[in-house]
């Protein structure tokens, strides 16, 4: 790779989270750590935001109590990687996640549109 090219950097979950904490990344940033990368979320239109919320009142009913369906919240699912997928569905209660994002979903779900 010669100078004039670009570098990247990985970034670890702790650090991401990190920068979340300290107000350096917010909510207005609209990026995701993916495999160590960060990913800018592309824009969301009235059709997906309605079909997001049609899979998750689907889901809720589906899976019923001890189930937490999430919209668009984050996953802890490696050191690398913390995705906010359209839906996740995850066991236990959003109290259980207070202290951690959850690491173990069971089912994730991106609408395309």
């Amino acid at each position: 790779m010669d100078e004039s090219s670009g570098r990247t950097r990985k970034w670890t979950r702790v650090e991401y989270d990190c920068l979340v904490e300290a107000e350096i990344l917010g909510p207005e940033d609209r990026v995701e750590l993916l495999g160590g990368e960060m990913i800018v979320k592309e824009p969301q239109y009235s059709p997906h935001a309605t079909g997001i919320r049609l899979v998750q009142r689907v889901l809720t009913v589906a899976f019923g109590p001890g189930w937490d369906v999430r919209a668009q919240l984050p996953v802890g699912l490696d050191d690398e990687s913390e995705p906010e997928p359209d839906v996740s569905v995850v066991p236990g209660d959003p109290r259980d996640y207070r202290d951690a994002h959850p690491a173990r979903p069971v089912l994730i779900v991106e609408v395309a549109l």
